[in-house]
C-alpha cells in the first residue's frame, strides 16, 4: 500500500475537472450507474482527485479527460476510488475484462493505493455481490486479494 496527498493546487485541478465532469453528466443527460442525484458533484470530484493521485504518485501525464469513458482514466489505468478504507474495489458488469483496475482509497486531498487486479480476474463468482440487495450486483474484490507488483503492473500496460 502506497499513501499520496495532493497539493493544493493539484486539488484545485481535480476540482474542476470533477465539476466538468458532472455538468457534464447533468446536461449530456448520462446515468451514472454508480452515482445517485444526492451525491454526483462529491463523486466525480473525489474520482477526478484519485485519477490525478495516482498519476502523481506513478509519475504519469494525467490527461484531465471529460467524457472520455472507456479510456484509461491514467494511460490505461482505471482507477477506483472508495472513501472508506476497508471497502473493496468494485468492478461491475459494463466493465472491460482486459482492463488493469486500481484499487485506492480515501478523501482528497490523501489517498492509499491499496493494489491493483486485471478485470478478468476480478469477474469470479466468490467476488460477486449485491450489498444491499438493490438489484445491482458487482464484484467486490477485498485489498488482500489485490496486486501490489507495480513493476508488473506497470510492465503490462506498456506493451
Amino acid at each position: 500500500m502506497c499513501k499520496v496527498s495532493l497539493s493544493k493546487m493539484e486539488l484545485v485541478s481535480a476540482a474542476i475537472v470533477g465539476i466538468m465532469r458532472h455538468i457534464e453528466s447533468i446536461l449530456g443527460g448520462h446515468k451514472d450507474g454508480a452515482i445517485r442525484a444526492d451525491n454526483g458533484w462529491t463523486l466525480h470530484v473525489e474520482g477526478a482527485a484519485a485519477e490525478m493521485a495516482l498519476a502523481k504518485w506513478a509519475d504519469r501525464y494525467w490527461s484531465h479527460s471529460v467524457n472520455t469513458f472507456k479510456d484509461g482514466d491514467v494511460g490505461k489505468l482505471q482507477v477506483r476510488v472508495r472513501y472508506k478504507h476497508s471497502y473493496d474495489l468494485v468492478v461491475r458488469d459494463k466493465d472491460s475484462p482486459g482492463d488493469h483496475y486500481v484499487h485506492m482509497t480515501g478523501l482528497a486531498p490523501n489517498f492509499k493505493i491499496r493494489g491493483w487486479m486485471v478485470g478478468k480476474d476480478a469477474m469470479l463468482d466468490r467476488y460477486r455481490k449485491d450489498p444491499g440487495d438493490k438489484g445491482k450486483p458487482a464484484w467486490f474484490v477485498p485489498s488482500d486479494d489485490l496486486d501490489d507488483d507495480w513493476d508488473k503492473l506497470f510492465y503490462a500496460i506498456s506493451e
